[in-house]
């Protein structure tokens, strides 16, 4: 027993040892590969270098008005649009005061290789610095502005950059606008553009067309669609006869922008505006407006106008008409000349064809607010005065009667009056009388002269917004014509002034009649023939110079 006792606690003891040596063992292989797992871990989270552009991080320097960036050894100059005067890093965003153009915001995605996204420009005043508040990249602004003398003066402490949802930027800059949103009220209307932009001095009219004028400035310089200018044209003026002239500028014409390029922008002229390439051109006041009601007077300017009615007649026998009138008018400084056939129409049916035609050269004096004068010229009357137009080749009947109808129509030396009251191109009332001169014999042989009613025509215009009228016209009398229609008129090309068109379009009714005669053996029968219904018109006028 002893001896396996002994045998059993040796054989113990060298597997004790081997168990323990097996677990040393193990325990040293386990914690190695540990080491080993941590070590590489760390080998793969190393940043991998970028061997095409280097590790280093950009710098940024400005040298003589350019933006510079050194990387890896090598500097690099960024293109941009102005003298760069300094820069300021916020987030992604590089921004630089560029000269005279505002702040340029720049993308930082790759910092090597910034991105020029836009430029903000201040709303006036010129750009001084930058600096941060709230999170946020702020202009420091330099301006001046004037008010008149007993204004109370508020100036902001800043300005928000534009096209940017700014916040106030501290509690210093509330404080010192004592918690009031101040707006400032910049530069006076006459030196300012688009967002108070000051305005260039030498505006100039570079080209002209009907109705609309070329400025040299645009949208660079502030200016916008809807902005107003005004024209001073140079003009002398006699003062105490001819001993003294005064020499100086008048109010020409009230300018409209209706479009806008960088450089340039076109302008609508008002109606009787007119402008030389000559003039000053300023910005307008709130107080310079034009009148469409009773405009400026252009003078040295021409007009061919016409209107043709076409008209059916209404009843038994059919027919139909065209009642017509053309007329010529020059305007002078003072004066006015016209020349005009008013009627000019005829008719036709089975029964006959009545013809009404007026001819007249007329003149006078020319103001802004009425014209007055007289004409002369021949009509046509349907009627009894003097030598009868009559038409040969009378037929008789087998009993001797002659039975066929002639149409009448009497030539007589014809007298007119003119008037208009109110302004050529605003609200006016034009109105025209004829007279008719004749001589006939009366039953004892003596001879009879005098005058008699030949018509009358008028037409009274009313101007609406824009370059469009509402007319209303009629008229009518012994020359053998009657109508009355109401109408539109509008200026397609143009204002009124040299090169304008324009069209008109009414609608009423109108007649024309004559008298027939017919002879027989026991004297003569008269009748009358019409052609009377409704009408409407189409017009079209042109205005020229010479």
């Amino acid at each position: 027993m002893k001896k396996t006792t002994g045998c059993f606690r040796i054989r113990f003891l060298v597997f004790s040892a081997i168990l323990v040596f097996t677990c040393l063992t193990m325990s040293k292989a386990v914690h190695a590969g540990k080491k080993g797992t941590k070590g590489n871990e760390k080998k793969d989270e190393q940043p991998i270098a970028d061997t095409t552009r280097g590790d280093e991080k950009p710098e940024y320097l400005v040298h003589d008005g350019k933006l510079i960036i050194k990387a890896g050894g090598k500097q690099e100059t960024v293109a941009l649009p102005g003298k760069v005067r300094s820069y300021l890093v916020l987030g992604d965003r590089l921004y630089v005061l560029l000269e005279g153009q505002g702040i340029g915001v720049m993308d930082l995605k790759d910092p090597q290789n910034p991105v020029l996204i836009d430029v903000k420009r201040p709303p006036l005043g010129n750009v001084i610095g930058m600096f941060v508040a709230d999170s946020r990249v702020w202009m420091r602004i330099r301006s001046l502005s004037a008010i008149p003398i007993g204004n109370q003066v508020t100036s902001p402490a800043v300005i928000n950059l534009q096209h940017t949802n700014v916040s106030r930027p501290s509690s210093q800059v509330k404080a010192q606008t004592s918690g009031k949103e101040i707006k400032r009220k910049g530069l006076p209307a006459e030196q300012r553009g688009q967002g108070g932009k000051p305005l260039p001095k030498n505006i100039k009219v570079v080209n002209r067309f009907p109705g609309r004028v070329k400025l040299n400035i645009g949208s660079l310089d502030g200016v916008k669609v809807g902005d107003r200018f005004v024209a001073f044209g140079s003009v002398t003026r006699k003062m105490q006869g001819d001993s003294v002239k005064f020499k100086g500028h008048e109010l020409a014409a009230i300018l409209t922008v209706a479009a806008v390029s960088p450089k340039s922008c076109l302008a609508e002229l008002g109606r009787g505006d007119r402008v030389s390439t000559k003039d000053v051109i300023r910005p307008a006041r709130k107080e310079d407006r034009g009148s469409r009601i009773f405009p400026r007077k252009l003078v040295d300017l021409g007009e061919f106008r016409t209107a043709i009615r076409p008209l059916l007649k209404i009843g038994k026998p059919l027919g139909f008409g065209i009642l017509a009138e053309i007329a010529a008018t020059w305007w002078g400084n003072g004066y006015f000349l016209d020349l005009r056939i008013d009627p000019l129409g005829f008719g036709y049916t089975k029964d006959g064809n009545p013809f009404s035609s007026c001819f007249l050269v007329q003149g006078g004096y020319d103001t802004r607010a009425f014209s007055v004068g007289l004409g002369i010229g021949v009509g046509g009357v349907n009627g009894d005065l003097g030598e009868l137009l009559v038409g040969e080749g009378v037929k008789s009947d087998s009993s001797g009667n002659s039975q066929s109808w002639h149409d009448r129509t009497v030539a007589a030396f014809a007298l007119s009056q003119h008037v208009r009251l109110g302004a050529r191109d605003g609200l006016n009332m034009v109105v025209t009388n004829t007279l008719m001169y004749y001589k006939s014999k009366n039953d004892s042989g003596s001879k009879d002269s005098g005058f008699v009613y030949g018509g009358t025509s008028g037409r009274i215009n009313i101007p609406l917004p824009g370059r469009t009228d509402l007319f209303l016209s009629g008229g009518g009398g012994l020359v053998g014509y009657w109508f009355a229609e109401f109408g539109v008129f509008t200026w397609i090309t143009g204002n009124g002034d040299i090169g304008s068109l324009g069209l008109s379009a009414s609608a009423g009714g109108a007649g024309i009649w004559g008298t027939q005669k017919r002879v027989t053996q026991y004297g003569f029968d008269q009748r009358t023939v019409d052609v009377v219904g409704p009408m409407v018109s189409f017009g079209l006028a042109y205005r020229f110079g010479i």
